[in-house]
């Protein structure tokens, strides 16, 4: 008996909540039309007018016509939806306008396939004025416009006002499309007088085409871009102050200011070679600004070479910027390419920049050393944080570079020490803050140490700056069991597995109801993510917090 009484409250659930669902779009629908205000007579008489004379133009063939009166009439929307008199008027005018799209696009089509495209570009242009979205019309009419252009084209070429396009059958552009493709080939190898020699071929063969021309052109333009740059190279290495040297730089800079051409004409090591010569004339004229300009431009182009090294740090030197003269020279002595021509000079560069750089360093030290005694003598309690700073200067070279501090860090994770990691990882992050990894591990070392407050705020802050950061989330989501923030645990473990949204989602309530849903989903997950990730942390229990 119970049973069938719980069986009939469920059908009639079921039949009150569809019932309920099948009215609701209609109450909302009345509702709607009841809170509209009236349509007014006047709306209805323009809109009657409107269609009125649409029927008129119909009947009389001015489809065109025709089309801005319904146009004006559908503009009265209140009207459209209820004034009997649209539909049927409607359907009239979309009949006969489909009828008289069809006459027009055969008319059309007929005179393009008999190449009298002026008279089918008007038929098309019909078609698009009474539907203005007709693809079909508005691709007819580009078509004939090419067709136009070409068969100018020709006549111009030919001086021929009346010459027909069957003159352009005769071509092979089969043919000569494979030619112009060995031509294209042989361009990128920069084989540029053979290019020259094919395109020359194929503008021959079909000299109306304006793009065998352009090649032409263009190639001529390297080879000259080419041959100055070659003379330019020569003129520098025999004698810097010959004149000639400034006037073709300034032909080449007329010619090509932002170095495409050459990029396009010379090979690598050609390029390379003419870059440095462009910078060493500029070096040997004293204008470090530009031949250092010219030369990073060289290195974006062609990379870093030991020739772009060499006067880089000349010009450095120069130019009393003895640090970044010092990189550059000391990559050069421990090169194992080095030309031998240029071998002892920068030897004596480097141990000079090196003396001097000690020089400054133990200055530095001397200097700090009094200012540590003065602190000291007035009892100030930053004694220890000069010391350390003095000596960790002295054997770091590069006082600037925060991955010093990182692999330092790195060690004393890996050795368990992970106090020693924080004091420098830290001290990485003060110089460095893009560097996602300390961050990372910076979290990570005050997990180990059980400061689970402060490792959630530096991974917190982390998955601000990277959402997608997955061994981020994973301890977090350790971190949120263990305060009991259950959903968010959850929602750290999809990411760490690498999901965006999961397919089972829980809300507070649910979880807090079923305690053991929450565990077996909780394990689930961070199996899974034990696996991807490679890692195997317990679970932090209230014994660990104390």
């Amino acid at each position: 008996m119970k049973a069938n009484m719980k069986k009939r409250k469920k059908i009639y659930f079921a039949v009150f909540f569809a019932v309920f669902f099948a009215c609701f779009p209609l109450a909302v629908s009345f509702y709607a039309h009841a809170q509209m205000p009236p349509l007014s007579q006047r709306e209805l008489n323009t809109q009657n007018m409107a269609l009125n004379r649409c029927e008129q133009f119909l009947k009389a063939g001015r489809m065109e016509d025709a089309t801005k009166c319904f146009d004006a009439a559908s503009e009265l929307r209140r009207a459209t939806e209820l004034n009997p008199n649209y539909k049927r008027v409607a359907d009239i005018f979309i009949s006969q306008r489909k009828e008289y799209i069809k006459k027009l696009m055969d008319e059309g089509n007929n005179l393009f396939m008999a190449r009298k495209y002026v008279d089918a570009k008007k038929l098309f242009k019909k078609i698009i004025s009474v539907n203005p979205e007709n693809a079909q019309a508005d691709d007819k009419i580009k078509l004939c416009e090419e067709q136009i252009k070409l068969l100018e084209r020709v006549r111009e070429t030919h001086h021929d006002s009346k010459i027909d396009v069957t003159a352009l059958e005769k071509i092979d552009f089969e043919e000569l499309k494979k030619t112009s493709m060995r031509a294209l080939a042989l361009l990128k190898l920069k084989k540029l007088k053979e290019a020259l020699n094919l395109f020359k071929e194929c503008h021959k063969k079909d000299s109306h085409n304006p793009y065998f021309a352009d090649k032409i052109k263009f190639i001529e333009g390297l080879l000259n871009v080419l041959k100055i740059s070659t003379s330019f190279n020569a003129a520098v290495a025999k004698n810097f102050r010959d004149p000639t040297c400034e006037v073709m730089l300034g032909e080449l800079d007329t010619l090509d200011g932002q170095f495409q051409l050459r990029l396009a004409a010379l090979e690598d090591r050609e390029l390379s070679r003419h870059l440095n010569s462009i910078g060493e004339y500029f070096f040997l004229k004293q204008k470090y600004a530009q031949a250092e300009n010219v030369l990073k431009k060289c290195i974006e182009f062609v990379g870093d070479r030991n020739e772009i090294r060499y006067l880089l740090g000349k010009i450095y030197y120069h130019n009393n910027q003895p640090w970044l003269s010092y990189q550059k020279f000391k990559i050069l002595q421990s090169s194992q390419e080095l030309d031998p021509a240029i071998s002892m000079s920068v030897k004596l560069f480097y141990y000079e920049l090196m003396f001097r750089i000690y020089k400054l360093l133990f200055l530095t030290m001397f200097f700090q050393s009094c200012m540590m005694a003065f602190m000291a003598y007035r009892g100030f309690n930053v004694v220890d944080y000069a010391y350390d700073g003095m000596i960790t200067r002295f054997f770091t070279l590069s006082m600037r570079e925060a991955s010093y501090y990182y692999e330092k860090g790195m060690v004393y994770i890996n050795k368990g020490d992970y106090k020693g990691a924080l004091t420098n990882l830290r001290k990485c992050v003060s110089l460095d803050k893009t560097n996602v990894k300390a961050f990372y591990n910076i979290g990570f070392s005050l997990y180990k140490l059980k400061e689970y407050e402060k490792a959630r705020i530096e991974f917190e802050t982390l998955l601000k700056a990277m959402p997608n950061h997955q061994r981020a989330a994973y301890y977090l989501a350790l971190l949120y069991d263990s305060v009991k923030l259950q959903k968010e645990a959850i929602r750290m473990l999809e990411l760490a597995r690498g999901i965006a949204v999961t397919s089972r989602s829980f809300s507070n309530i649910e979880i807090d109801k079923n305690r053991g849903l929450y565990l077996e989903t909780f394990q689930e997950y961070k199996l899974s993510a034990d696996k991807i990730l490679g890692l195997n942390e317990d679970v932090i229990t209230p014994a660990d917090k104390s």
